[in-house]
């Protein structure tokens, strides 16, 4: 019986790693730019119906008096609780557990609460552990996908802590769709998720820290790596990936669009636009100096992309003298689809 499983696991492998590779040579751009289309239109009218209470004085004080540090700092050193792991299982060889902090966030019904899910070979701080810090829209569908990341992290020694976004998984809103609420036509609430977003992050790598983790790499993708590169700032990481990373808010929203008439509706609130502008660079890693080591930071960006300007991308790697830069053919929500994307990543987590 033993036998049977592990030639049926081989087998679904390499059925999983066929479809990836057929969809990485044969997914044609237009394609892929449709399924970019699809997502930001659904996304865009999710927020289109969200309230609006705009104040241009009250955003003008947020922006005045706003520090990084301040928003995000860690608030908690103990969780609330710990749980038994019951979805995103790695397996048996893994000691798998649910971390839950309280959150600042909150649902209409009920205060949200901050989630990792976290695998450790040992007992925690014997081993080095890498944060994964997934984007907008990340489901139980998506772990069909992340778990081939998953792997070589394990496999080259890292425990690993994954962290949940707000309004995804667990942390969805009763009777909405994942992630929706994240974002909404409300700037300073939208600042306000973000930057709790970043301090649940440093929260959790504190709580790490605290039971005797010395050294941590990142992974974010997307929101998540903009997320990442905001706790970079106050936070060390030894290795850092960054997949098709949002690096001004601004231009990401406002050079798309759907988004477009969001930003129009918020003006017509009483918000000006420069004042839209700043208010998105306070979340956004280009209004920052990063502590950036080059060597030790890949950068993996779509050359489809309907979301991130790959100038952008190219100029940022080009600023902190980034080598590691791959660009796929792939859109904003296909690149999981891209066979080599799993075998650059793990080239560079094993320093190849």
């Amino acid at each position: 019986m033993k036998f049977l499983a592990i030639f049926f696991r081989i087998i679904y492998t390499l059925f999983v790693l066929g479809i990836i590779l057929f969809f990485s040579i044969y997914l044609l751009p237009p394609i892929q730019k449709a399924a970019d289309r699809y997502f930001l239109k659904k996304m865009a009218n999710q927020v289109s119906q969200t309230e609006m209470k705009n104040s241009e004085e009250a955003l003008e004080k947020t922006i005045q008096t706003f520090s990084l540090e301040e928003q995000t700092k860690p608030l908690y050193e103990k969780p609330i609780r710990i749980e038994t792991l019951d979805r995103w299982l790695l397996g048996k060889k893994m000691i798998s557990k649910k971390i839950i902090f309280p959150s600042q966030i909150r649902h209409h019904d009920r205060k949200d609460e901050a989630v990792f899910y976290l695998y450790t070979h040992e007992n925690l701080g014997k081993n080095k552990l890498l944060l994964f810090v997934p984007g907008m829209g990340v489901s139980d569908l998506a772990f069909f996908f992340l778990s081939f990341f998953f792997a070589p992290i394990v496999d080259s020694g890292y425990d690993l802590a994954v962290f949940v976004p707000p309004f995804h998984l667990d942390r969805i809103e009763t009777g909405k769709e994942r992630g929706e609420g994240f974002f909404t036509r409300d700037i300073e609430k939208n600042l306000f998720i973000f930057l709790e977003s970043v301090r649940e992050i440093r929260t959790g790598i504190q709580y790490f820290k605290n039971r005797k983790v010395e050294a941590f790499a990142g992974w974010g993708g997307s929101m998540g790596a903009s997320m990442l590169l905001l706790a970079s700032t106050h936070e060390k990481f030894e290795k850092l990936t960054l997949m098709i990373p949002v690096l001004d808010w601004y231009e990401t929203l406002s050079g798309n669009e759907y988004w477009q008439n969001i930003i129009q509706d918020v003006e017509k609130s009483g918000i000006k636009k420069e004042t839209i502008h700043k208010a998105l660079t306070l979340i956004s890693p280009v209004s920052y100096t990063l502590p950036i080591q080059p060597d030790k930071t890949q950068i993996l960006y779509a050359k489809e992309d309907s979301l991130i300007n790959e100038q952008s991308v190219l100029l940022f790697a080009e600023k902190y003298k980034i080598k590691n830069i791959i660009g796929y053919h792939k859109s904003h929500s296909t690149i999981l689809l891209d066979y080599f994307l799993y075998q650059d990543y793990e080239d560079f987590l094993q320093g190849k």
